[in-house]
């Protein structure tokens, strides 16, 4: 009898201890261009203020790696960098992220140029990111496009 219920507790034991490792499913997080904005700085060097919102669908914080991303306008790339100094997103919720970008003032030339030119009253332009989370979550990626009237 003793050795009837040794088996049983330690099968219980076993059971539920294995259901603390159990992988927990994660939902990807959501990345949605929140703003541009224009900072006042060295005209020769203008820098941009991007806002990005973080939306984590999980009970779990998620702690990111790094971000890099890109900006064309008309096809032409304006902006490109990396940050690697994200904020932790809390469980159910999310969070804007600042980042900020130098604007690439050769390639700004070759677009006023082109602009000039074609006397255009809208530009289209191409947003991409790729958020990379720390664990075992894919990489986040985020491409958006529009028109912006000038």
């Amino acid at each position: 009898m003793p050795h009837i219920l040794f088996l049983t507790v330690s099968l219980l034991f076993l059971l539920t201890s294995c259901s603390l490792f159990a992988p927990v499913k994660l939902q990807q997080p959501k990345v949605a261009l929140a703003s541009i904005e224009v900072l006042p700085s060295d005209p020769l060097k203008p820098k941009l203020k991007i806002g990005l919102n973080i939306f984590n669908p999980n009970k779990i914080s998620l702690d990111f790696e790094g971000l890099s991303y890109t900006i064309a306008i008309e096809g032409i790339d304006m902006v490109a960098g990396v940050s690697n100094n994200l904020p932790s997103i809390p469980g159910f919720s999310e969070k804007t992220v600042y980042i900020s970008a130098t604007i690439d003032l050769r390639r700004s030339l070759s677009l006023l140029s082109l602009l000039w030119k074609e006397k255009r009253k809208t530009v289209t332009y191409a947003f991409k990111a790729e958020l990379a989370p720390k664990g075992i979550l894919p990489k986040i990626r985020l491409s958006e496009t529009g028109q912006l009237s000038l």
